[in-house]
């Protein structure tokens, strides 16, 4: 089993465009205890920033810049929802920049990503596709370029098995997945470790924009030839606080830390609950007037409102 965990950390660009009906992301529909704070993959240490909309606002690291905006529109003939957008500046004579363009479904989940990746002046581009079964489970994934399907099956609320069917060749790849009794409290998901291979979309997870995650935190990953990935987790109070990954007799060690965000479900506080409005750019507004707004309800839900 070849697995490569590459931890890809980038800014997330939520757009809404005016009649859209996709819903406006936001990590609480994910992440229903706490949200990430930092992640730290073997020395590597990145930093997720939120804003008051609950939304991934910035991704912050020493070896690539993030910027975010809210944008909703079009790009040569794809209409969006949301724009991701990674500097990787890890070697500074080899910048890649890879710009994805992705559309949302009511859920606030993609279901369709083009993405531009340009490196020394070449741009590779992909086109993605994703369902999701009625309870916000990733079922299936398909990249047209590369003429793949990845198909994902749950089983009580786990992803049990990954099978990467090429077009032309059959079936590729396979991954079993087993859990450990630990809940998966906080929400983590290590798609690509489990088979499924989203480029540079893994970070959209941590936006909230790929689907529910397991019940369980995972235990161990067997391919179809049999090699196996061992999960060793360390938890404080059912936080994960570090996971160590040994495959092929190498170990990776991930750490995390976390923070709580007003609307995550588990907050019953009322100093946390909130009846705010803000313009569709996110500026906080005390008096709202005439037009498009984002309204934070005491629930904590955010929804778009036109007042007439």
């Amino acid at each position: 089993m070849k697995h490569i965990y590459k931890l890809t950390l980038c800014a997330i660009v939520g757009a809404m465009a005016v009649g859209a009906t996709a819903a406006t992301p936001s990590v609480t529909e994910v992440f229903k205890n706490k949200v990430l704070k930092t992640m730290t993959v073997e020395g590597q240490s990145r930093t997720l920033n939120y804003n008051v909309l609950n939304q991934l606002e910035s991704v912050t690291g020493s070896d690539y810049s993030c910027t975010f905006t809210y944008q909703g529109g079009e790009y040569n003939g794809f209409a969006y929802d949301a724009i991701i957008t990674e500097v990787d500046s890890e070697d500074p004579r080899d910048i890649v920049t890879t710009t994805l363009y992705v559309k949302l479904n009511d859920m606030g989940f993609i279901v369709s990503a083009y993405q531009e990746e340009e490196e020394d002046g070449d741009v590779d581009a992909e086109l993605f596709t994703f369902t999701y079964d009625a309870q916000g489970y990733m079922v299936s994934m398909t990249k047209k370029e590369e003429a793949e399907k990845t198909n994902l099956t749950w089983v009580d609320g786990n992803l049990t098995k990954v099978q990467v069917i090429d077009q032309y060749e059959g079936l590729e790849g396979e991954s079993d997945i087993t859990y450990s009794a630990n809940i998966n409290t906080n929400g983590l998901m290590f798609y690509d470790l489990m088979g499924v291979d989203l480029d540079e979309l893994e970070i959209a997870y941590y936006a909230g924009m790929l689907g529910r995650p397991s019940e369980n935190l995972p235990s161990q990953i067997k391919d179809e030839e049999g090699d196996t990935g061992q999960f060793s987790w360390t938890l404080s109070d059912n936080d994960p606080t570090q996971v160590a990954y040994t495959e092929d007799r190498d170990t990776a060690i991930i750490t995390f830390s976390w923070i709580t965000l007003a609307g995550i479900s588990s907050v019953t506080n009322d100093a946390h609950m909130v009846d705010e409005w803000y313009t569709i750019d996110g500026l906080k507004v005390s008096a709202p007037n005439h037009g498009l707004y984002l309204h934070r309800s005491s629930d904590g839900k955010t929804q778009k409102v036109f007042l007439k």
